[in-house]
């Protein structure tokens, strides 16, 4: 699933299991460390390939390389998550 920057989301987060908790945030930027130029495509990501020129598609297998920055509700602490901690999409707003 591809969240847009702006959107808020619940995730996890925490170095280990006891302090594991589910935060509220919104997504202020995406970022990977494989790709220079990154961006959230018509329901995809994105990365600005060198070689073709263009536009393409993450592959499945380099979707652990993105990551987002998050910000909690007041716009401070920005935290660097995986795709795969964000829980979802909230309902509610994180301003």
């Amino acid at each position: 699933m591809v969240y847009k920057i702006g959107e808020t989301v619940e995730y996890v987060s925490g170095d280990c299991e006891p302090l594991m908790s589910n935060k509220l945030g919104k997504i202020v930027e995406i970022a990977s460390d494989k790709y220079d130029d990154i961006r959230i495509g018509k329901d995809v990501i994105e990365y600005w390939s060198k070689k073709t020129k263009s536009w393409r598609e993450v592959k499945e297998k380099d979707i652990p390389s993105i990551y987002y920055t998050v910000t909690n509700p007041a716009g401070l602490y920005p935290e660097f998550i995986e795709t795969h901690m964000i829980v979802g999409r909230s309902p509610r707003s994180a301003t």
